[in-house]
């Protein structure tokens, strides 16, 4: 009886056993399929990890033990600090419900997750996005690229939400009346972070690029792919665009233009600023943008207006003026 009840408190503990049920935990709450994908990952890293030292069950992991790997993942993986803290938060979360499931003690509250460093990120400006635009021809490739600029661009869409965009979450031309007039506005429906459906709303100039993209088409591509932009050429031609793909597009256009640092977060940064400097209010351009708070929006923003202000304190120009 004593073995049978040591062989079940091991299953219990187990730690492969307990990440693949806390899996089907996160799996229910409807997350992303890259979230997922990221949990899976980086908890298998940290099985082999304690596996390497000895651990199989929980009730053997130490306090010691996740110091030593919080601060190896620091030190030899190579990782930027935003992967890191992804990692270590991740393996926390799955500590912190092992703790509630009474499988472990409260092991998670060693771990340290590194703050993430304010640094000044690339933004495409209005002059760089327009020479994009000048470097796409005629040709397939060169419609498909100018539409995919103009929708990066102008709905400010992830790489994720972009490349996952259907035919049928596409809505042009269409009417909607506010305050007894009628408008005709056109949007794409994207799963957002945290699995909510969002509107990616876009202007008419986009609308008609899109449009003569949709016109040509590969005819392959109605067949068998669903999804807005597809891959022409290469090893998948008529696919879905992927994440790497889409990033490889942009930096093609952006060394044809001789413009560096173009990926599509800039052109996320870039929509931001353009909105600012429209006039658009945080709580707008959070609409717009699909964010759930402004505190991204105030950080996209921040240095760009700290530099229109700057030059009317410029104290060289004032000492100048005195």
């Amino acid at each position: 009886m004593i073995k049978l009840k040591h062989s079940t408190v091991d299953l219990f503990t187990n730690i492969q056993g307990s990440i693949k049920e806390y899996m089907l935990v996160v799996r229910s709450k409807d997350c992303a399929p890259g979230t997922i994908e990221k949990y899976q990952y980086h908890l298998n890293l940290w099985k082999v990890w304690m596996e390497s030292e000895g651990m199989r069950t929980l009730d053997e992991v130490t306090t010691f033990s996740l110091r030593k790997w919080n601060a190896n993942i620091h030190e030899t993986t190579g990782w930027a600090t935003a992967t890191v803290r992804l990692a270590i938060t991740i393996v926390r979360t799955f500590l912190n419900w092992c703790y509630q499931e009474r499988r472990c003690e409260d092991l998670g509250r060693v771990l340290i997750v590194p703050k993430l460093k304010q640094k000044t990120e690339r933004t495409l400006t209005s002059e760089e996005v327009a020479k994009l635009f000048q470097v796409c021809d005629d040709s397939i490739e060169g419609i498909r690229d100018a539409a995919i600029v103009a929708m990066l661009y102008d709905t400010g869409f992830r790489a994720s939400e972009l490349c996952d965009l259907q035919l049928d979450d596409l809505y042009l031309n269409q009417k909607m009346r506010h305050k007894g007039i009628v408008y005709q506005v056109n949007y794409g429906v994207v799963k957002i972070k945290g699995g909510d459906d969002e509107a990616g709303w876009f202007g008419e100039e986009t609308k008609d690029l899109l449009q003569k993209w949709l016109d040509v088409r590969p005819s392959a591509a109605k067949l068998y792919e669903n999804a807005v932009f597809v891959a022409i050429g290469g090893n998948t031609p008529g696919k879905s665009l992927t994440r790497s793909g889409l990033r490889d597009i942009v930096r093609r256009l952006g060394t044809a233009s001789d413009i560096s640092g173009v990926t599509p977060h800039a052109f996320r940064r870039g929509f931001t600023i353009a909105m600012d400097n429209a006039g658009a209010s945080d709580n707008l351009k959070a609409k717009f943008g699909r964010w759930k708070s402004t505190i991204m929006i105030r950080r996209y923003t921040r240095a760009q207006k700290v530099g229109w202000q700057f030059k009317e304190y410029s104290p060289v120009k004032n000492l100048q003026n005195d």
